[in-house]
């Protein structure tokens, strides 16, 4: 059922993982065991007390009865799906090929940023050759590639969290490129809780292998060339949402210090914030890639859990398998996502925090603007009309959809007299950023 919800139709690599550790397994190899195995990974093996170098000996797999007889099972599978098969059934689609090339019919001739195409990692990526490596030439050969992480609740009534990674191919048209049938699906996190900060990594490691081989490149068939292409891919680009992001890149929480700078927060009553702009100069300096990457090695010579910690706070970056795509830069290559940082960031810390904080919006005028939104009808394909605008302290449980809804049509007409002018500039240039950045075109 899963495969065919996520449009899975290839081979599944197939992984048992500790439930304790995360820590990853031959599945076949495990079930020939007569005997229940137990894991054997050390998480401080160079520990100075031998008692924290013991191995994790959690149990690995279960015995279930199955018509009256006993049979082994994993006690949590992961499964990895095959890029390189994906890609032939992209390939392999009538259309797939003209429309990867059509990024390279664009002319834009202002300095605007339209798309991805227009950014400066587009246009200055280079491979091993220091050659360029979108070029018109190899346009629908060479796959700019956008990786995800994110957890979501499959279950209504139970806590259990499922992770999974994909990558959607920036060469096809923003049209195209987020359609189900156009994403790479490549690893699905078994539950139900997330793995910690560095057991990422665990999971990481065998689609890191799988992206190299596509780096490297291969041979694929395709619906235009019976013969084959040979196809290579890069990520150039992570669009996860914040604590995904730094989970997957190794770096320290967003509450801490800036990924890209060497701007750092400062800690009052214990609460951050990165206030304070006088020493600018000083901080608003791109961070060194090869600096990162060194500093990730060392976390990996860290021996006790305390040597890890006060290694992330002083260099704000651990280990993580991704730092083994050579070409893959971090500072650069992870983007700000538009529905955490617009929506479910500016657009909730406004209203809740600026202006039901403040006391702008109080109860009353919360029930009045949820009136006067029942009032205006949308079509369909514009969203929900927001029904929680009065409840709770207000705008209770709101979804990012929910807010966009109510941003980009509600906001103005059904709040616009209870501001101030300042406020009513605020809204009115946020509403116009939303659009620009939300437009399909």
């Amino acid at each position: 059922m899963a495969k065919k919800d996520l449009g899975i139709i290839t081979e599944i690599f197939q992984y048992s993982a500790c439930n304790k550790c995360h820590k990853l397994y031959d599945i076949n190899e495990i079930l020939k065991n007569t005997e229940i195995p137990t894991c054997s990974f050390k998480n401080h093996p160079n520990h100075p007390m031998e008692r924290l170098r013991q191995k994790c000996n959690n149990p690995l797999i279960k015995k279930i009865d199955s018509n009256n007889e006993q049979i082994f099972r994993p006690i949590m599978t992961y499964p990895l799906v095959n890029i390189k098969q994906q890609l032939t059934l992209f390939f392999g689609r009538k259309d797939f090929e003209m429309s990867c090339r059509k990024w390279a019919e664009r002319n834009n001739e202002t300095e605007a940023l339209f798309d991805i195409y227009d950014g400066m990692v587009w246009k200055e990526f280079k491979d091993d050759n220091d050659e360029l490596f979108f070029t018109k030439e190899q346009a629908d050969t060479h796959l700019g590639l956008m990786i995800n992480m994110d957890w979501f609740q499959p279950y209504i009534n139970s806590q259990y969290s499922v992770g999974v990674i994909y990558v959607v191919i920036c060469n096809l048209p923003r049209s195209e490129r987020f359609k189900p049938y156009n994403i790479l699906t490549l690893a699905v996190i078994p539950g139900p809780n997330e793995p910690k900060l560095h057991e990422i990594n665990n999971y990481l490691y065998p689609v890191v292998n799988q992206l190299n081989q596509l780096w490297n490149g291969y041979n694929i068939k395709t619906h235009e060339y019976n013969n084959g292409r040979f196809v290579r891919g890069a990520i150039i680009g992570c669009s996860s949402d914040v604590p995904a992001t730094r989970k997957l890149c190794g770096f320290i929480s967003a509450r801490v210090a800036c990924y890209r700078c060497y701007k750092t927060a400062n800690f009052v009553n214990n609460q951050p914030n990165f206030g304070g702009f006088t020493d600018f100069d000083e901080w608003f300096i791109e961070r060194d890639i090869s600096i990162i990457r060194e500093k990730a090695g060392d976390w990996k010579k860290c021996t006790t859990e305390d040597s890890r910690k006060a290694h992330v706070s002083q260099h704000h970056v651990r280990w993580s398998e991704i730092y083994n795509l050579n070409y893959f830069n971090p500072v650069r290559h992870c983007v700000v996502d538009p529905m955490h940082c617009l929506f479910l960031g500016v657009a909730k810390w406004i209203i809740t925090k600026l202006w039901i904080g403040e006391g702008i919006l109080d109860d009353a005028k919360l029930k009045l603007m949820q009136k006067r939104a029942d009032e205006i009808k949308i079509t369909s394909d514009l969203g929900r009309r927001p029904v929680r605008i009065a409840t709770g302290d207000g705008f209770s449980n709101f979804t990012a959809d929910m807010w966009k809804t109510f941003i980009m049509i509600f906001a103005i007409p059904i709040t616009w007299d209870f501001l101030d002018e300042v406020d009513k500039r605020i809204l009115a240039y946020f509403v116009r950023a939303c659009k620009i950045l939300c437009a399909n075109k």
